[in-house]
Formats: structure tokens, C-alpha cells, sequence
């Protein structure tokens, strides 16, 4: 009776044993995944950031040359009312060296 309850306790023991050889090797299997999750997680927010870097430069870079466009614009258009200023006097000028010439043609 004692030798049949002690090969019971050791069958027990035994599966005990297996069991809690399966969960650990089960418990360092998930630990694995974990891990690689963590270095996955890790990768995407480097990842990420470095896009987020990439995206500002380029952010300012068009900033830049949109500041630029404006600026060359604004030199355009002083340039352009000057160019109509000079315009103006001309034709002022013209005008009056045209009256002048025509007063001398009805004098003549």
C-alpha cells in the first residue's frame, strides 16, 4: 500500500516535472517574443522619428524657397513699377516734344 502511494507520488512528481518543463520552456518562448516585439517596437519609433526629422528639413526647405519666390517676386514687381514710372515719363516727354512739334508745323 505504501510502495503503490510512493509510485503514485512519483508518477505525480514526474508529470509535475514535465509540466513545469513545458511551461518554462513555454515562458522563455513568449519571453523571446516579447523581446523581438520590444526591438520591433523600438526599430518603428526610430524609424518613425527620422521620418518625422526628414519630413520637417523638407518642411523647411520649401519654407525657404517659398520665402525666396516672394522675395524675387516683390524685386519683380518694384522692377516692373519702375519700368511703368519710366514709361510714363516717356510718353509725358513724348507728348511734349509732339505738341511742341506740331505747335511749329501750324506756325509754319
Amino acid at each position: 500500500d505504501t510502495r503503490m502511494q510512493l509510485q503514485n507520488q512519483t508518477l505525480l512528481l514526474d508529470e509535475s516535472r514535465e509540466m513545469l518543463a513545458e511551461a518554462l520552456t513555454k515562458a522563455a518562448k513568449l519571453d523571446a517574443e516579447a523581446t523581438q516585439l520590444r526591438r520591433s517596437f523600438t526599430t518603428a519609433q526610430a524609424e518613425r522619428s527620422q521620418e518625422q526629422e526628414h519630413m520637417a528639413r523638407e518642411r523647411e526647405e520649401v519654407v525657404r524657397e517659398r520665402d525666396g519666390a516672394q522675395t524675387e517676386r516683390e524685386v519683380l514687381v518694384t522692377e516692373l513699377n519702375a519700368a511703368v514710372g519710366e514709361r510714363d515719363v516717356a510718353l509725358v516727354a513724348h507728348a511734349n516734344v509732339t505738341g511742341a512739334l506740331e505747335a511749329q508745323v501750324v506756325v509754319l
